[in-house]
Formats: C-alpha cells, sequence, structure tokens
C-alpha cells in the first residue's frame, strides 16, 4: 500500500480536509501571536490617534527584541496601568547590570531633548539604573503619564509589540 488512505474518502476529500486542518492550525497560532488593540486616549498623537486600531504581536518572547524607538502596549491591570492597556515608545533600555549610559538626547515627534530634563536625576518616581528597565514615553509628552512617573518597565510587563496599524 503506498501513501496515507483513509478508508472511504477520495484523494480530493482527502487533501480538502487535510487543507482545513492545517487551515484551523494557522489560524489558532495567529490568533494566540498577534491581536488588535484600540488606542484611547492622546499621549501617543501625533503618531497614533483615539480610536485607531493597531496590530500587536503578544508573545513578548517571540517577537524580536524590543528597540529604541519600538512602541509597546504595556499589560491591562499592571500596577503601573490602573487597569487599561498603555501604549508608549521606548525611549530607552537600562542593561543587565544598570550601567548603561544614557544618550544625551531623546527625539520625539515634537523635537529632541536633552535626556536630562525629561529623566533628570533627582527624579523620585524613576529609577535611572534599573537592570534591564525599559524607559517609555508617550508622544505627546505633555498629556502622557509614563515612565517619568512611574518608573522603568520590564519585559513582563509588555503586551505586546506593536507592528502596524
Amino acid at each position: 500500500m503506498s501513501g496515507l488512505q483513509i478508508s472511504g474518502l477520495s484523494k480530493r476529500q482527502q487533501i480538502s480536509y487535510l487543507l482545513i486542518v492545517l487551515l484551523l492550525l494557522f489560524a489558532t497560532i495567529a490568533w494566540r501571536l498577534f491581536g488588535t488593540v484600540v488606542v484611547d486616549g492622546e499621549s501617543m498623537n501625533p503618531t497614533l490617534n483615539s480610536g485607531e486600531s493597531l496590530v500587536v504581536m503578544r508573545k513578548y518572547k517571540w517577537f524580536p527584541s524590543l528597540g529604541v524607538g519600538d512602541i509597546i502596549v504595556l499589560k491591562p491591570g499592571n500596577a503601573r496601568t490602573d487597569g487599561n492597556a498603555v501604549i508608549k515608545r521606548i525611549v530607552f533600555i537600562q542593561n543587565k547590570t544598570g550601567t548603561a549610559t544614557w544618550p544625551a538626547s531623546i527625539r520625539t515627534k515634537f523635537g529632541t531633548f536633552a535626556a536630562i530634563d525629561l529623566f533628570p536625576a533627582d527624579n523620585q518616581n524613576c529609577d535611572l539604573n534599573r537592570p534591564n528597565g525599559i524607559y517609555v514615553m508617550g508622544d505627546n509628552l505633555d498629556h502622557s503619564e509614563d515612565s517619568r512617573d512611574y518608573g522603568p518597565v520590564t519585559a513582563s510587563d509588555v503586551y505586546g509589540k506593536v507592528l502596524g496599524r
């Protein structure tokens, strides 16, 4: 006997069933890895507007490493988010030992600012040298609660990485 034969089914039916199983498997994987979020608020204006839908890769351990400039979604219910998901841009990532030097300036949609002005060393809310700390800000600096207020986040605080609109 050559090949797999399911009794009572034609070759065409077997291929159809196989394609359906593969499609369901792909849909299940995509459902677990990807999702959408809707922007609510003005902290990411002008980049993202309230009501806009975003595609998010949800498994932070699976997506390419996070980098400065990436837009991420912080988990809802996280102590920093007051029960709602939060969308922010990464502006700095501290190394494992907490010894990485901050850049002299941070570029935003509204211009370039001295890092020391945005994250002063005496800011009691933000430990600038927390090992593996991910520092986030909204693009609309005057209307954003972010790492300047609640300090750095960790990779486990990340719900997902925004892939597109």
